[in-house]
């Protein structure tokens, strides 16, 4: 009897020694899944371009048609020309979306290089890139839908070599007392309140000239410059846009080089997708692993002039998402926590997981606290309507405490987290304009 050839697969597994590292089979499965997660991201931005490029005539088609249909009543009313305002911008951005695509190709193809070096020179164009295009939207909708943003105190890039700051006023804490409470501050709240005796002691301590950033961009070697440490950003999210509006703030007044961690939806934006994948960056959920854990890998990478960006809440505040962490918290039987979570009233107690995680990886860096008022009035696309263009400017307000003054032990941490959100309520609460939704 003849004896049958052995199958390929068999003759393919007897090639392999019985020893054979584990090794071997998860470098072939890492790259399986490589490869799958490539094709995937370029079938999404295949996709995502498309549609952009259908939406660009679309958008100019329906600009032309609700300027010439609006006009006898905007004109009869002296109306605020919405529709043509809302348009005009979509159509503005649409394009900006282009020419950020665009100038990634060319960049890529340029100097397509798999190289360390090729690769920081594409993710300093890509923070470039950026800073350019959120500089043009920011100025377009200052003269679109009248936005006027006053930060308080004013971001400062340092001067000189390495951005020392010599001539800012940025200090390291609230400056103004801008929470209401009068305090000095001016040593970034070392003391855990909310401003009033900065130092600690009680009394006015000089001024610290720091700024929040430095030269924009610049590399600078970890240990050089303590006022350009690596800073972990943790922002009140309310309104539509402050998210754009911070990173803009960020990258061309601050200097900053920010690491962000955004939603998962954000990737059907394909300039946000090729050019943020290009810079240190976290989408939620991520491709693998756990949020925390991508966030933990960004702070860990921190060097100076990075900023880490999150958005503790974890979503716009409402009353009913108030309402909803409440009853979680209580589920969960940590009733002193949702008793303090109860006393606030404009924005959402702070999510633990992914702020303790950076402050972990991240040990040297300082931690700055932004909060804002006014584009919270904008909470649905009915209210955007209503309020746009603004009445009323939009005014932000930051702090920086030192890394040195952060309490150590996660417990400690989680109830100083609290506090300092504490402190973005009270200063809210004392900003808000009307119609702000509150509990």
């Amino acid at each position: 009897m003849t004896t049958p050839p052995p199958h390929p697969s068999a003759s393919a597994a007897a090639s392999v020694p019985s020893d054979a590292p584990a090794s071997v089979s998860a470098s072939v499965s890492a790259s399986a899944a490589s490869a799958v997660s490539l094709a995937v991201t370029l079938g999404r931005r295949a996709a995502t371009t498309a549609l952009l490029l259908a939406l660009i005539p679309l958008t100019a088609a329906l600009l032309v048609a609700v300027t010439v249909l609006g006009a006898p009543v905007s004109l009869a009313t002296r109306g605020p020309w919405r529709q043509t305002r809302v348009a005009g911008f979509a159509l503005l951005y649409l394009l900006a979306d282009l020419a950020g695509l665009v100038t990634a190709t060319v960049v890529f193809l340029r100097d397509p290089s798999p190289r360390p070096a090729a690769r920081r020179r594409r993710e300093d164009t890509a923070f470039r890139t950026l800073a350019r295009l959120l500089a043009v939207l920011r100025r377009a909708a200052e003269h679109v839908f009248r936005l006027r943003v006053e930060v308080t105190p004013a971001v400062r890039r340092g001067s000189g070599s390495g951005g020392d700051g010599s001539h800012g006023d940025a200090s390291h804490g609230d400056g103004s007392g801008g929470d209401g409470s009068g305090g000095d501050a001016s040593h970034g709240d070392s003391s855990g309140g909310d401003g009033s005796g900065g130092d600690g002691s009680g009394g006015s301590a000089p001024r610290a000239s720091v700024p929040m950033g430095g030269r924009p961009y610049e590399r600078v070697a970890p240990g050089s410059d303590p006022r350009r440490a690596p800073l972990l950003v943790l922002v009140r999210h309310a309104g539509l846009g402050d998210s754009f509006l911070l990173l803009q703030i960020l990258l061309t007044e601050a200097g900053l080089r920010p690491h962000t961690v955004l939603k998962g939806a954000l990737r059907a934006d394909p300039c946000l997708d090729v050019l943020l994948g290009r810079v240190p960056h976290c989408f939620v959920p991520p491709a693998s692993g756990t949020a925390v854990d991508g966030i933990a890998d960004l702070a860990a990478g921190l060097r100076p002039g990075d900023a880490l960006v999150l958005f503790p809440e974890g979503g716009n505040f409402t009353p009913r998402r108030h309402r909803r962490v409440i009853a979680m918290l209580r589920r969960r039987g940590l009733y002193r926590r949702a008793a303090r979570a109860s006393r606030l009233h404009y924005v959402l107690p702070p999510r633990d997981g992914g702020a303790l995680a950076a402050l972990a990886a991240a040990p040297t860096a300082d931690v700055v606290f932004v909060t804002h008022a006014g584009l919270d009035v904008i909470d649905s696309v009915r209210t955007a309507w209503s309020v746009l263009p603004f009445t009323r400017g939009v005014r932000a307000h930051w702090w920086r405490i030192p890394a040195a003054a952060i309490p150590p032990g996660e417990e400690a941490r989680s109830d100083w987290l609290l506090t300092q959100w504490e402190r973005v309520d009270r200063w809210t609460a004392a900003h808000a304009v009307a119609r702000t939704p509150h509990v």
